[in-house]
């Protein structure tokens, strides 16, 4: 199998950067205390989104739009690199699927011994992924927003990719 490599979309994370700079301005209008006399803890509140969204986005753009891949396909397997668990191969997926959640694609990656890939993850990860399962998410789901590719797309070379694996190898 050839190397593919999945990018976020740059246009959408462009609309994103204008929508935090939307929520900018508007958490500094009611910040500001001079239109609305708000209770202390909620002035305290925006302040301290207002800081958060004026971090990020100098973060944010430091890393780049676009320039490394969140998502590698190759002759081993699959790196998503915001799932943190590294290389899933294509012999430890039993079935890929896709999972539509609050009008989000997932393609989801059932394996067979999700317990050596679980342990993998820092301990963050897991939490979130704990959180994610009381809403109903497969554990090793790839949110497929902001991609470049479509879920459909992905789940044909995800299909491609495990059925490579059961070749003989030449």
């Amino acid at each position: 199998m050839e190397r593919i490599e999945i990018r976020s979309n740059p246009v959408q994370e462009v609309i994103a950067g204008v929508f935090c700079l939307g929520l900018l301005c508007v958490l500094l209008f009611y910040a500001d205390g001079n239109w609305f006399d708000l209770r202390p803890a909620f002035r305290l509140f925006a302040w301290v989104c207002v800081a958060f969204i004026v971090i990020s986005i100098p973060v944010r753009l430091a890393l780049g739009v676009g320039r490394t891949p969140c998502i590698i396909l190759d002759s081993e397997g699959i790196v998503d690199t915001r799932m943190k668990v590294g290389l899933i191969r294509w012999r430890d997926i039993r079935q890929p699927f896709i999972h539509a959640h609050n009008g989000a694609e997932f393609v989801c990656l059932e394996l067979h011994d999700p317990k050596a890939y679980k342990e993998r993850m820092p301990a963050w990860a897991k939490f979130n992924r704990a959180l994610e399962a009381t809403h109903g998410m497969p554990p090793f789901a790839i949110n497929m927003n902001f991609l470049d590719m479509d879920a459909k797309t992905l789940l044909t070379h995800i299909h491609r990719g495990c059925a490579s694996a059961y070749l003989p190898q030449a």
